[in-house]
């Protein structure tokens, strides 16, 4: 059933007609709500949802002083369909098996998306799935980065062994060839947590050291075409605003305080119109008021990594990759990444 998202989440990672996208999305998402509370009489709420519906009631309060009112909206409808996709996936009855399937067939959809425009380049898009971010950037690792997760799961659980091996290796090129190091913080942070939660960092040392080399491999090696340290600065830009706009200047408007508190590092302009990690995106937008999304992100979290059964480690381990994807690129903007991070924060719950 979980296939019915195929065709919105393809949509959804091509970075054009934003508000139409996360509209749609939304109706959909609704839409699929509907369609459950009739099959199932009444609708179950996973563990804090009302926490969230106050983050998003928080998040409508500030498109009164938001710098940029219609980035902001766009931005508001996004989440809070990515809302009615974790509702939805929480009272989908799946075994969640699916969820690695369609992560997969995702980052195989985009590949053939890549390697066509790849010979016909398109205009730079910052929030597509395949298109060309920057010069020397490119998401298509970064969803191949969540797929490589149940891959990993696949080899160690001996399931279709060749055919995971195989996948594997095409997922480390493009992986390569996007140079995203928040793809390989994705990698590191879902199979560490795989190994983590399964007991499996002591049985099976040699695998784990070896895939660690990996993840390292492949950090070094982008970092030799850019720089490592000083590439995320908005961090700071972010805590230096803070004081004199206390309550944000709206989700999406990072732009604002990037121009007026410009930091420069050895000479480099570090202006951006994205913050380039979520939880400075959230804080720049509502100030103090980005607590309860704060506090949300840390129950949820705790929940699932702490009060969740060995039956949906993988769904864990995919979801908590995807958050350190978030922590440092701007893909928690893209609507096809959000909705599986809720997605699979639905079908994780649904199973404890």
């Amino acid at each position: 059933m979980l296939f019915w998202f195929l065709p919105l989440f393809i949509l959804g990672g091509f970075g054009m007609y934003g508000l139409q996208v996360a509209g749609l999305g939304l109706a959909f998402g609704l839409l699929f709500l509907f369609s459950l509370r009739i099959k199932t009489s009444r609708l179950k709420f996973p563990k804090y949802f009302s926490w969230y519906l106050t983050f998003l009631a928080v998040f409508a309060l500030s498109l009164l002083w938001s710098t940029q009112l219609g980035i902001s909206v766009q931005y508001l409808v996004l989440f809070a369909s990515g809302g009615c996709f974790w509702l939805s996936a929480y009272n989908l009855q799946d075994s969640g098996k699916s969820a690695k399937y369609l992560v997969i067939d995702l980052a195989l959809i985009f590949s053939l998306f890549f390697l066509i425009q790849n010979q016909r380049p398109l205009e730079r898009n910052f929030l597509s799935l395949f298109s060309i971010a920057t010069q020397n950037h490119n998401h298509i690792g970064d969803i191949w980065a969540i797929a490589l997760i149940p891959v990993v799961f696949s080899i160690m659980t001996n399931k279709k062994r060749a055919l995971s091996l195989l996948l594997g290796i095409l997922g480390t090129y493009f992986v390569y060839i996007s140079e995203s190091r928040s793809a390989v913080v994705a990698i590191g942070a879902g199979t560490a947590y795989l190994f983590w939660k399964n007991g499996w960092i002591d049985k099976y040392r040699k695998p784990f050291v070896f895939l660690a080399g990996i993840t390292v491999t492949l950090f070094i090696a982008m970092g030799m075409t850019k720089s490592t340290l000083f590439s995320r600065p908005y961090v700071l830009e972010g805590i230096v605003g803070l004081p004199k706009y206390p309550f944000g200047v709206g989700v999406g408007s990072f732009e604002k305080i990037s121009s007026e508190f410009p930091l420069e590092m050895f000479g480099r302009n570090t202006f951006s119109i994205y913050a380039h990690s979520l939880p400075i995106e959230i804080l720049v937008g509502l100030g103090v008021l980005s607590l309860i999304f704060f506090a949300w992100l840390i129950k949820v979290s705790e929940d699932l990594a702490y009060n969740s059964g060995k039956q949906t480690v993988l769904l864990q381990a995919m979801f908590f990759g995807l958050l350190g994807n978030f922590l440092f690129d701007t893909t928690y903007f893209i609507p096809t990444m959000l909705w599986l991070w809720f997605t699979l924060l639905g079908l994780a719950q649904a199973k404890e």
